[in-house]
């Protein structure tokens, strides 16, 4: 199977995008809002070819615009399998 590349696919696919700010003093992140991205720009766009989200991206703690974006693989929740063995 080929590499997500549009952020449909990349929901599609459980994969979804972390944002870092770009700062060289912070480089705080956090998980981006597939959802909100793709009401915002559309289901075909390609996050790595256009860099209006990396523009876009703002820091939580300091306001600084301006990020580094990020593919994070497989978005699903994990089941804790030892907690499922231990019957926790």
């Amino acid at each position: 199977m080929a590499s997500p590349t549009t952020l449909q696919q990349m929901v599609d696919s459980k994969v979804g995008l972390t944002g870092n700010c770009s700062h060289p003093y912070c480089g705080k992140g956090r998980f981006l809002d597939m959802q909100a991205l793709i009401k915002w720009l559309g289901p075909d766009h390609q996050p790595f070819v256009e860099k209006r989200i990396a523009q876009a991206f703002k820091c939580g703690a300091e306001g600084h615009r301006g990020g580094i974006i990020h593919l994070q693989a497989n978005t699903e929740p994990r089941s804790n399998q030892y907690a499922k063995q231990s019957g926790r």
